[in-house]
């Protein structure tokens, strides 16, 4: 049975009431005697000796409750904080003028997320200059350009992490942060680079693989394509290619004319996301990484003109699963037809997080009749549906691995409009789902409530149903689970409409 409903926590109350009443109480007496000075230094008040995590807590009720403003942050930021996340805040309250403020109260700030903000790119270079200790930077989403890059690579010496994408930066910019003048200036230790969706070219890429050695981490679309153009670099130069120490890859680029041993560059990577045209690709040369935990795969036909195994993708995927299945931990498939994704089945048995898109499948599976599957480590499971029209659970593939997945803490299928009462209930059979935490069973139409007061009744961590889109479903329904989720004092949100 779901838990017993619980109350907010005294300091959740307390952050709460003091936002509400931020403006007519805390900022009174500020707003009327220095409201019109143009730069302050300090303010001494009640928010003095607060400690970075009442700072940010506190900053995000104002989010919760839409009270935050430019102002309050000559109130907020001291020299205590080092981590600041304004991430959610409305853009109105993410000015200039608080850049200023962050400039002048917090020298020792170590993570700052800017992303998504409006701030124009001239205040951000007037703060990096003044942030020397930075490790981690966010301005994805923002207008950062290749001047500030520049500055990056001048004024941030000690930045480990650093996110642009959807920025208007382009290879110079990658250029003046990889390579600055002499040895001690640049942002030589930048593990982790994001400029997915930017005007960063291969070249760009290519140069932060040589400059950046310690590099674990860089998200582009051509990444794979820029590491075959390095090593060509290389090659022709005479230079000793050594090994990538790349740890997590993300292409969205073709990939079909990769060679092989470029897949064996990079041992070390840990998660690997490709939009590929699998019967064009060798995924065997894949199956070489040998540390990989995390796979993305999304089925795409480039174009004519790729060459063709001769596999279907099935066949071509399932060499590879069988290679590297059961080291796997979290897979996503987009894209895929059921008929291909039941030959992985057995391979994934390790897999804590499953995701899967499927495409709409003229093949039927009809006639199946087969065990349960053990997935004892999943925990999460996700399936849109969307694309596939009169095709039941079993038919997708995924019934044998809920029937085997006892520690399944969230279950979500999206559009599945064939999903039957019967096999909800043959789920619960074998696996009472005793971990489950939340549902979501959207646009799933030929269920009804009666198979979900098993869950109410049964011993379990719900929290979340989401019901949303479910047509056989009424209102009276609803209000039914409601009320029995009331009269049981279960800690539940039930979602329908």
């Amino acid at each position: 049975m779901p838990a017993n409903l619980n109350t907010k926590s005294l300091k959740q109350f307390c952050l709460r009431k003091i936002a509400l009443c931020f403006d007519s109480f805390w900022m009174k007496s500020f707003n009327e005697q220095f409201k019109d000075v143009p730069r302050i230094l300090y303010v001494i008040g009640p928010f003095d000796h607060m400690t970075n995590e009442t700072v940010q807590d506190l900053i995000n009720s104002l989010i919760d409750v839409n009270r935050l403003k430019a102002v309050h942050f000559q109130l907020l930021l001291q020299e205590s904080v080092v981590r600041l996340d304004l991430s959610k805040a409305p853009k109105p309250a993410v000015s200039d003028s608080v850049l200023k403020v962050i400039a002048l109260r917090c020298p020792r700030l170590r993570y700052l997320d800017l992303s998504r903000s409006a701030v124009s790119p001239r205040s951000l270079s007037d703060l990096l200059k003044q942030l020397p200790e930075l490790q981690h930077l966010d301005l994805s989403f923002t207008k950062c350009n290749d001047q500030m890059l520049s500055l990056l690579g001048h004024y941030c010496p000690k930045l480990h992490r650093l996110q642009l994408a959807n920025t208007p930066v382009t290879d110079c910019g990658m250029f003046s942060l990889c390579r600055a003048p002499s040895a001690e200036i640049g942002c030589k230790k930048l593990v982790h680079i994001d400029i997915l969706d930017t005007s960063v070219k291969q070249n760009g890429v290519a140069h932060c693989l040589y400059n950046l050695p310690n590099l674990h981490y860089l998200r582009h679309h051509n990444i794979i394509g820029a590491i075959q153009a390095d090593m060509d670099m290389k090659i022709e130069s005479g230079e000793d290619i050594t090994p990538y120490k790349l740890k997590q890859i993300t292409a969205t680029g073709d990939v079909s004319n990769i060679r092989r041993e470029v897949w064996s560059s990079f041992p070390n990577v840990v998660e690997l996301s490709l939009i590929a045209d699998f019967k064009a690709v060798d995924m065997t040369a894949i199956g070489s990484l040998k540390h990989l935990k995390v796979l993305t795969l999304e089925y795409k036909i480039f174009g004519r003109g790729a060459p063709d195994t001769g596999l279907t993708v099935a066949e071509t995927v399932t060499q590879l699963f069988a290679k590297i299945g059961k080291q796997l931990e979290k897979l996503s498939l987009l894209a895929f037809f059921p008929r291909d994704f039941f030959p992985l089945r057995p391979y994934c048995t390790k897999l804590k997080e499953l995701y899967i898109w499927y495409f709409e499948d003229d093949e039927r599976l009809e006639g199946l009749q087969e065990n349960r599957l053990c997935y004892g480590n999943l925990i999460k499971c996700e399936a849109y549906c969307g694309e596939l029209r009169n095709c039941c659970l079993k038919q997708t593939g995924l019934l044998a691995i809920l029937k085997g997945a006892p520690n399944l803490e969230t279950l979500s299928i999206d559009n599945l409009d064939e999903m039957e009462n019967d096999e909800l209930l043959e789920i619960y059979s074998v696996n009472p789902l005793k971990r489950i935490k939340n549902i979501r069973f959207k646009g799933c139409n030929d269920i009804d409530t009666d198979v979900l007061y098993p869950l109410l009744d049964g011993e379990n961590d719900l929290q979340n149903l989401d019901l949303t889109g479910c047509n056989d479903i009424s209102k009276r329904n609803i209000k039914d689970l409601l009320d029995y989720a009331k009269q049981n004092h279960l800690n539940i949100s039930i979602t329908w409409s």
